[in-house]
């Protein structure tokens, strides 16, 4: 599922407004100021909680499916620094370039109340795309 997600200022600064989705009921109305790159949400609509990792991509390497299944990408943070952020996908079709403005949705496990489990939308505000095909 490929939809427009609308578009946020293209460099990182200390505040950052961004349109989240919101991984439990899809609501896609969730503007929010972003000051750090890793942060928990509530949605407004179901009040359930979820993280956002949110950052500009310094370099990503494979693309997922049957090929390279181990998707790596490296973001600059919103607040300095950066991390690198691996996962595991069969599809194949996430394109990240370096400088996109990135954030990547997590909601808790059901098993082990973690967020890390597993990623649920990957947002892409520089392109204006954002995939739940992880």
């Amino acid at each position: 599922m490929l939809k427009q997600a609308r578009k946020a200022k293209k460099s990182i600064s200390k505040k950052l407004t961004v349109k989240l989705i919101c991984p439990y009921c899809k609501y896609d109305e969730l503007i929010n100021e972003v000051d750090k790159s890793e942060d928990e949400y509530t949605c407004e609509k179901c009040n359930k909680k979820f993280l956002a990792v949110i950052g500009q991509v310094r370099a990503a390497r494979g693309l997922g499916g049957h090929v390279a299944p181990t998707v790596t990408i490296r973001l600059n943070n919103v607040e300095g620094g950066e991390r690198s952020i691996n996962y595991f996908s069969t599809h194949q079709g996430n394109d990240f370039r370096s400088g996109d403005l990135i954030g990547i949705i997590y909601k808790k496990g059901w098993l082990t109340g973690s967020y890390r489990t597993k990623q649920y939308y990957i947002l892409n505000w520089t392109t204006g795309v954002y995939s739940d095909k992880l």
